[in-house]
């Protein structure tokens, strides 16, 4: 598997950009104006990094499908990313057909809960930034605690009209996406202690998804 590349697959007018690293997966989709050449295609991940730093704020891209490489012309820059050969992820398995079994969700605000998850971070051990949410009738509770006795546990508003649910997950991975996502409230999926917690923005379209597996603690 091509695990550290990423994947850009377009169909009903938008481009699909997809990325995993087998603990977590995320999806986003970009309008189109136009499509042409083959798709999907698969680039290098550190590639899609130096990208984005390069690109000036502009409203619109052209990406151009060579034999080798997918060219991005953003009218003042120019660059080409090789283009990566070998199998992906079942992204439309993962995301799309499971999306319907999530029928416990909550609306958080994206800002109390990043807040929540970094002071839980603060004793979590550094290795896999283990973290335990739990989701009850009292709101959110985030726990973490570290080896020599060290504990934090912080609360969350939210309504939860369903079954108390415990997921152990890495927090780092949380404050990752939540840092990628420009809005003000997130909605989280949750299936049980079990399933990776699905999280989209919470908007009347959500364009982007994230898939966090769970920790055993």
């Amino acid at each position: 598997m091509a695990l550290s590349g990423v994947r850009l697959r377009v169909e009903a007018g938008a481009c699909q950009v997809e990325a995993t690293d087998g603990h977590r997966l995320a999806v986003t989709a970009v309008p189109t104006l136009a499509v042409e050449g083959r798709w999907p295609v698969l680039v290098p991940g550190d590639a899609v990094e130096t990208l984005t730093a390069l690109l000036p704020r502009c409203e619109e891209v052209a990406l151009t499908v060579g034999e080798h490489a997918l060219e991005v012309d953003a009218g003042s820059v120019r660059v080409g990313l090789r283009l990566l050969e070998g199998p992906y992820p079942n992204t439309a398995a993962a995301v799309l057909e499971p999306a319907r079994r999530y029928t416990a969700t909550a609306r958080l605000s994206a800002r109390a809960l990043a807040q929540a998850m970094r002071r839980a971070l603060l004793v979590a051990p550094p290795r896999s930034h283990p973290i335990r949410p739990t989701f009850e009738d009292g709101g959110l509770r985030v726990q973490a605690a570290d080896a020599e006795g060290g504990e934090a546990e912080v609360a969350v508003p939210v309504a939860w009209p369903h079954a108390p649910v415990t997921v152990g997950l890495n927090g780092r991975y949380l404050l990752d996406w939540l840092g990628a996502v420009a809005v003000d409230e997130v909605v989280v999926g949750v299936r049980d202690g079990r399933a990776p917690l699905r999280w989209t923005e919470a908007t009347a379209e959500p364009r982007a998804e994230y898939l966090v597996m769970p920790l055993r603690l």
